[in-house]
């Protein structure tokens, strides 16, 4: 999804099928700015709630697949936050990402020293992934 920091091949701004667009007027009445993205058989919505990036995936037939919301670095849960001071030290949050999917199920993505990071609702690591530097 856009909000996530993973290369996943979006094509550019399109117009998503009727089903699509009901569903998103259903759940975000008077969003106005809105940029359409297909992700591979799927429709991403990304647009500003509340003054916070949002991004939505339904399907073609206009299901809600997951949501994705940025936060704050202090919005993650204690353990998360707990587990970023024992082993990023002091590093500030480049970003955090809510993610729920379809069953309601919670996880956040969190970018941080050049590693990305997925803990559960819990704040159980789930996955890390480390970038490359980069020289100037």
């Amino acid at each position: 999804m856009a909000l996530q920091v993973n290369a996943q091949q979006q094509t550019g701004s399109v117009t998503p099928p009727g089903p699509v667009k009901k569903e998103f007027r259903k759940r975000y009445p008077g969003t106005e700015k809105v940029t359409w993205e297909k992700e591979g058989e799927n429709y991403e919505a990304v647009f500003e709630s509340g003054q916070k990036e949002q991004s939505v995936l339904f399907n073609a037939s206009g299901k809600v697949l997951q949501t994705e919301s940025v936060i704050n670095a202090e919005e993650l849960p204690a353990k998360i936050q707990e587990y970023l001071i024992s082993n990023y030290m002091q590093a500030p949050v480049e970003a955090a990402v809510k993610i729920t999917d379809a069953a309601g199920v919670v996880t956040y993505e969190v970018i941080i020293h050049q590693a990305e990071l997925l803990f559960d609702a819990n704040g159980t690591p789930l996955r890390q992934e480390e970038e490359a530097p980069v020289n100037e």
